[in-house]
């Protein structure tokens, strides 16, 4: 029902949904774990020239990574490099923390480490959600030697441990 009100919003009425639309359609999909039309809001939005605002965004986002849609985060991270909109550190960490929902931490930490090599915007959730990764596959090391990275990674870079990276550490 949310899908068809929200498509025929579009194409029916030809109305660009607003902000309390997106955020209104947004929470209806995390209630009723529509995760796959959640991922579609941004993509239907878009092809109808509308925008969405970065918070918004953001949220939508957050809420696929924690619920392990990665290829469809991946999805709106294309559309947006298409629509030439900025790749935040956000959208990496909804990525990242995408695999780790999945319990893959090896392609959580293969994306961290490309990131980070080709010099895209990273923040301390990218690195947390990692390091709470860790605490499935009971790797000790590798968590602190990541929060050790984020010690040593100028203040600059938003790397900074915060208390959910200690909760995730004490929880290793």
């Amino acid at each position: 029902t949310i899908f068809k009100l929200f498509r025929e919003m579009l194409e029916g009425d030809g109305l660009v949904p607003d902000r309390v639309t997106i955020n209104e359609t947004i929470t209806a999909c995390r209630k009723a774990e529509n995760y796959k039309f959640l991922g579609e809001i941004p993509l239907l939005v878009w092809s109808y020239n509308g925008s969405i605002e970065k918070d918004s965004l953001h949220r939508l986002l957050g809420i696929l990574g924690q619920n392990g849609w990665s290829s469809t985060i991946q999805k709106i991270m294309d559309r947006m490099k298409e629509k030439n909109m900025a790749l935040t550190p956000q959208c990496y960490a909804a990525n990242i923390t995408s695999y780790c929902k999945r319990g893959d931490l090896n392609s959580a930490l293969d994306l961290l480490r490309f990131y980070k090599t080709n010099e895209f915007p990273l923040d301390v959730a990218s690195y947390t959600s990692v390091i709470a990764a860790c605490k499935g596959v009971k790797d000790w090391a590798l968590a602190m030697k990541l929060y050790e990275e984020m010690k040593a990674a100028p203040k600059g870079q938003n790397l900074s441990p915060n208390q959910f990276t200690y909760n995730a550490l004490i929880g290793v």
